[in-house]
């Protein structure tokens, strides 16, 4: 389905619905994007995670929104566009009607009805690609992504529906203003359900400052982002691919661009157009009768000004004052144009020192497709809440283009593009800022999912489907592609709670698979690939980098119980286990590559940093196994190099022996920058024996000693700090070994520091390795 939305930031709003678009089914576009490999594999259903759909209102009577007793799946209905309920004691936000779980329950057992409804139908079918259950069909084949996931449904907008079948006609409504408290409504809910979440605002269109900067943009970024646990929105990029709907050029000082475009439709047309706000620039119109009027620009960026002449109305907003609430330094030039014929937009540099690049877009013109640039044509047109920082913006591509209807006359759409290709009308990037745009895409062209029988969508006989009993409809568009992307981030907070929006984003990139369509490289049309959910819960599975408690999978949190276990690992009281990805998330440091396939004093340095939230968490990933024996001799031959050039030394001191104890200290000469060091010592197990480890002078008085003395001839040590040592250039005492020793006789007995047992490594407090030569000794024992 395709939407369009024309709005200033608190203005009213053009919003137009075409329903002529393509079709398939659940079934195959769960095959397609291997749900049901993944449900089958990791047993996910989305169980425990709210899905949030932000959109039209939904269907609360119908049984794919219910659990097999009947009862509701959808925990609240917040509908936004009635504000019967603003000052109920229980709703804070001061808008809209807020429904419970106990009253979609009660009107269903025949209590009193909602108010609340779905008229246009959009709602409902976008639920339902996410989180379905398919109880209306017997075999439950045209469920959803998360067909178990809890629902929370926000009316926040609608196109207004005309009165049919006894239906009353509802009124377009739409205030973007409205997002934040749509927002931490969910939210708000989420904690009291102790529930994570995932949202999806499925609705918008070009216009706007499309860089992230608008009012949108920075609430969603505000809201989501990197350290916010189980929180992740989503909203697709729009259904506008290959529309001639954004013009971009530059303007230089004294010359004159001319930017013309074609309108075929009476009504108000708007254009955006954003500059830098160094920059100053004139503006006139030349309308199709010939007609020409110069409008004058605000004199400061604080200001603006509104001018209208020849059916144009013109406002030329200061930097500082744009709609949107934009926040980029830009000025606005907002027009409406009313009117048929060709116009053209001059464009005047009175004074560019910034460049004078300008990006303009027109909207409504996916709908009326002849209102179009004609000069100045460039990519991207991205709806600008997409464009958020921390958004995920799935794209589409097309799966299925034939079907048979309900009345069993088989119906087809062409000229949309080839099954696997991108749907014709996917937003592509880039964004005004010169990001990708697209994350993924998924197979939304087009899919079979729930149907609001007395919904307008339901007026429609071609789009129900032949075996859907008026129960189930087609959709498609980038409306039925993020829905899916939706139930997927829900069967990945299943599985992983305490993902946040920028991990979950990461995961969709590396997981999307790449075929012929979308070729090897990530695109502004495709971002990086076709959804995959196989993979992405794959990935989630394998976990976070240092989260290794309890063994062996660990349990998605980083806790100091993670620490202690790091300290068993590197220290060689326990080894990791083969069967799963332990090594990889045992070995986290250097955190930039997570991991060097070496476990050593770093890593519990970076396993300590992601436990105190000085980094944020990292998925698991980096080398799968510790190092070949090449790389080991590579090893040695790097300690050999070291010995020579670098100053920093550990080495085996001076012993003090006598017939049935000797000390060994370990000492070293600190810079000033250690917190952590492992390394083995190795001695001979037929004269020493009962190694006793206490801590020396060079360590902070907080460090944490980690002893592995149950080998015979060998000891792991980790010796760990949140404070450095202090900076020395003479060699001080870093511990010392009190041994017992065994038998008599006068010999000369080596002692030395290897990797053996606990890697050799010197951390500073970032998880750095620091450079450092490590010398053995030797230890004389007399009669």
């Amino acid at each position: 389905m395709k939407i369009l939305s024309i709005a200033k930031s608190t203005a009213a709003v053009l919003l137009i619905v075409n329903l002529a678009f393509p079709v398939s089914a659940m079934d195959l576009a769960r095959a397609e994007t291997r749900t049901d490999l993944a449900v089958s594999t990791f047993g996910v259903t989305g169980q425990g995670v709210i899905v949030a759909i932000i959109d039209r209102g939904i269907d609360w009577r119908n049984n794919d929104f219910r659990n097999a007793d009947g009862s509701t799946r959808i925990k609240f209905i917040f509908d936004m566009t009635d504000n019967t309920g603003a000052n109920h004691p229980d709703n804070p936000y001061g808008v809209g009607t807020i429904y419970t779980e106990g009253q979609i329950n009660a009107a269903n057992a025949g209590g009193t009805a909602l108010v609340t409804r779905d008229a246009v139908g959009h709602g409902t079918t976008t639920t339902g690609i996410a989180a379905g259950n398919g109880r209306n069909h017997a075999t439950a084949k045209y469920r959803g992504i998360a067909p178990n996931a809890s629902i929370i449904a926000v009316k926040f907008t609608t196109e207004g529906a005309p009165a049919h079948d006894g239906q009353p006609a509802e009124a377009p409504f739409y205030n973007p203003d409205l997002l934040p408290k749509a927002i931490d409504f969910v939210r708000d809910k989420a904690t009291i359900l102790n529930m994570p979440a995932v949202m999806l605002a499925n609705f918008g269109s070009i216009g706007g400052p499309t860089d992230g900067t608008s009012f949108i943009s920075r609430t969603i970024d505000a809201r989501f982002g990197a350290g916010k646990p189980g929180l992740v929105f989503v909203s697709g990029p729009g259904d506008e691919g290959g529309m001639p709907n954004h013009a971009g050029g530059n303007v230089t000082q004294g010359q004159t661009t001319s930017i013309q475009l074609q309108k075929t439709v009476a009504g108000t047309m708007i254009l955006d157009l954003w500059y830098p706000g160094a920059d100053r620039f004139s503006v006139s119109v030349q309308t199709p009768s010939g007609t020409t009027a110069t409008f004058a620009g605000p004199a400061t960026n604080t200001t603006s000004t509104s001018n209208a002449a020849n059916g144009v109305t013109i406002f030329h907003q200061g930097s500082s004052v744009p709609f949107y609430g934009a926040q980029n330094g830009k000025r606005e030039i907002f027009m409406q144009i009313t009117g048929t014929g060709t116009f053209t937009i001059n464009l005047t540099g009175t004074s560019v020192t910034a460049g004078g690049r300008f990006d303009a877009g027109i909207n409504p013109s996916t709908i009326h497709t002849n209102n179009r640039f004609l000069t100045h044509i460039v990519p991207g047109n991205i709806w600008d809440g997409a464009t958020a920082f921390n958004n995920i913006s799935p794209g589409d591509y097309v799966v299925r283009t034939n079907w048979t209807d309900i009345d069993g006359v088989p119906r087809s759409n062409t000229g949309q593009g080839a099954v696997g290709n991108i749907w014709t009308g996917s937003s592509a990037g880039p964004t005004y800022d010169g990001r990708m745009g697209v994350d993924m895409t998924a197979p939304g062209d087009s899919v079979f999912t729930t149907l609001n029988p007395t919904s307008n969508f339901a007026r429609f006989r071609f789009n129900h489907i032949q075996d859907g009993n008026g129960f189930y409809t087609r959709a498609s568009a980038v409306s039925a592609a993020a829905p899916q992307v939706t139930g997927l981030i829900a069967l990945m907070l299943q599985k992983n709670r305490n993902l946040d929006a920028i991990q979950v984003r990461d995961i969709l990139r590396r997981s999307s698979r790449k075929d012929s369509f979308t070729g090897p490289d990530a695109s502004t049309t495709w971002g990086h690939g076709k959804m995959d959910s196989l993979n992405a819960i794959t990935i989630v599975a394998a976990g976070f980098e240092g989260d290794v408690a309890p063994r062996p999978n660990g349990d998605n949190s980083m806790l100091s119980t993670d620490i202690t276990q790091l300290r068993r690992f590197v220290s060689g009281l326990d080894t990791p286990n083969g069967a799963t990805n332990e090594v990889q998330r045992i070995d986290c440091a250097p955190r930039s590559t997570s991991g060097d396939g070496v476990i050593n004093s770093s890593d519990v340095v970076q396993g300590r940093r992601y436990v105190s939230g000085l980094d944020p968490t990292t998925l698991s990933g980096g080398p799968a196994a510790r190092p070949s024996v090449t790389e080991s001799v590579m090893s040695t031959i790097e300690r050999a190099y070291s010995y020579f050039f670098f100053a920093r030394e550990v080495k085996v001191g001076e012993a003090i022996a006598d017939r049935s104890t000797a000390t060994v200290p370990i000492e070293i000469n600190p810079d000033g920058d250690e917190v952590a060091i492992s390394f083995t010592l190795e001695y001979d197990a037929t004269r020493f024996s009962n190694p006793r480890v206490l801590l020396g002078e060079a360590v902070a008085e907080d460090s944490t000693l980690t002893v592995n003395a149950n080998e015979k001839g060998r000891i792991g040590i980790l010796i760990d700090s949140t404070e450095p040592m202090a900076a020395s250039a003479m060699a001080k005492q870093l511990l010392t070994v009190t041994f017992d020793v065994i038998g008599e006789g006068q010999s000369k007995t080596a002692m030395s520091i290897t990797g053996s047992l606990a890697e050799l490594g010197v951390s500073d407090a970032l998880g750095n390795l620091l450079a450092a030569r490590y010398v053995d000794g030797k230890i004389v024992l007399h009669r």
